[in-house]
């Protein structure tokens, strides 16, 4: 028996009308022409039962093929599939995936998708979570006013169990958690920053996303050191990073700080806007990063350029802290950044994720897959393994954003005043840096909390 999947001059003819660029994870802005070509896939009858699909189902699937075939960065290794064989849609997505680098494309809700990167808000606990060097599950963030936060939630928890499970017998958190819906409700069961073992109750609602979760002043041997924990690279951020980079401005700091330990990176304009406001405006109008493309779609190759930013603090040196957790658009920030000032790093190596992807509308989803390179002005690229730092130090996360004493910050602080490296914390091991990047994957790990 064969399947014939689709209707395809119903599918292209709405692949013209209706399949609609959203502006990309990374903000390109270029029309997406869509080639037309035919797709007739054949199956026999003799693997498992396919799956009955309902006609918008087969139509969205035969989209996700489509642009997998003309978007994905290694689309010339793209195997043909049969849509029926898949539980889901994004099941059908990981069938066709370059499995040796690509963590990250994935299909989602366009709502959500909204919601966050535009609205800045999400249906969640409003807490980050990771394992610590003793592979202790434990809240790394909270964002103010959020359903964690109202709980008595505070960075430092550590999470014992879920409903009733204990956390290291919890293989998918995402899923223990349940639907990112308002009013879903979990139990913890957690020890808190004193010791104590506590019960809490968290119900899911909307989250108001805080991008700088800690800006301040740091006074060392008559030097004044901005520190900024930076979270999240959505469209808030701009008034964000303006108002921090205005203070730091106004009180004429020295040196800079920058904590990107938890932002799993986003848009790729706020990475510029960043940047540009770190260095010298005589930097304004050199390469900043390149973005390239599959060997078809050369011509949307674009390069991105540094701005003339009316805040700027004008550095020749920065002081980044990283973990395995510090991923695309905040990776672009320390790569893109080298060739011009002096970047020095800070904790563990970073995710490694040098490539970007687009959000395609098609009928209230999202296909975001991977489809393109990022690339200093030095050509430097595919650091699939992340980038290494200047000096090892494991995340503290038992200590507040902003304490002097805080293992990464602490270090931080030594260079600034000696020039030199303590490296005074231990390295979290292999096994748990990968069971850290476990904890998120698809669009969480855009969103980077639950």
């Amino acid at each position: 028996m064969l399947f014939v999947f689709g209707n395809l001059l119903k599918c292209i003819f709405r692949l013209l009308l209706q399949f609609q660029a959203m502006p990309p994870l990374f903000k390109l802005k270029f029309p997406v022409i869509i080639s037309l070509s035919l797709l007739l896939l054949f199956s026999c009858n003799d693997g498992p039962e396919p799956i009955k699909l309902t006609p918008e189902e087969i139509d969205f699937r035969n989209q996700i093929v489509t642009v997998m075939n003309y978007w994905y960065l290694w689309n010339d290794q793209v195997p043909e599939v049969n849509i029926n064989d898949y539980a889901t849609s994004q099941d059908l997505m990981d069938a066709m995936i370059n499995n040796e680098f690509d963590r990250w494309s994935y299909v989602t809700d366009a709502a959500a998708f909204d919601q966050y990167f535009s609205q800045g808000t999400y249906a969640g606990h409003g807490f980050g979570i990771r394992f610590d060097t003793d592979g202790a599950l434990r809240i790394t963030f909270v964002y103010p006013g959020s359903p964690a936060d109202q709980s008595g939630v505070t960075r430092g928890f550590e999470v014992l169990e879920i409903n009733g499970r204990a956390a290291s017998t919890i293989n998918n958190i995402d899923e223990a958690l349940g639907e990112d819906v308002e009013g879903v409700t979990n139990q913890f069961k957690m020890r808190n920053t004193e010791g104590e073992v506590v019960d809490v109750e968290i119900s899911k609602s909307e989250v108001n996303i805080v991008t700088v979760l800690d800006r301040r002043i740091i006074e060392q041997n008559g030097q004044k050191i901005g520190y900024l924990v930076f979270n999240n690279f959505i469209e808030r951020a701009t008034d964000d990073l303006k108002e921090a980079f205005s203070f730091f401005a106004t009180e004429g700091v020295d040196e800079l700080v920058l904590d990107l330990r938890y932002n799993g990176g986003g848009i790729l304009d706020i990475a510029v806007e960043l940047s540009s406001m770190i260095t010298n405006t005589t930097n304004a109008g050199d390469i900043l990063v390149e973005v390239s493309h599959n060997d078809e779609r050369v011509y949307n190759n674009k390069k991105y350029l540094f701005e003339n930013q009316e805040v700027h603090l004008g550095l020749d040196r920065v002081v980044i802290i990283t973990t395995d957790a510090s991923a695309s658009a905040s990776e672009v920030v320390v790569n893109c950044l080298k060739p011009y000032i002096n970047v020095v790093t800070i904790g563990s190596t970073s995710y490694g994720k040098p490539v970007g992807s687009y959000g395609f509308r098609y009928e209230g989803n999202i296909i975001s897959p991977i489809s393109f390179r990022v690339v200093n002005v030095e050509g430097k690229a595919d650091y699939f393994e992340g980038l290494p730092v200047n000096s090892q130090v494991a995340d503290d996360i038992t200590s507040n954003f902003g304490n002097p004493e805080e293992a990464c910050l602490k270090e931080a602080l030594y260079y600034l005043e000696t020039g030199g490296f303590n490296n005074s914390g231990s390295r979290i091991s292999p096994a748990l840096e990968r069971a850290n990047q476990q904890l998120m994957r698809g669009f969480r790990a855009e969103i980077g909390a639950f």
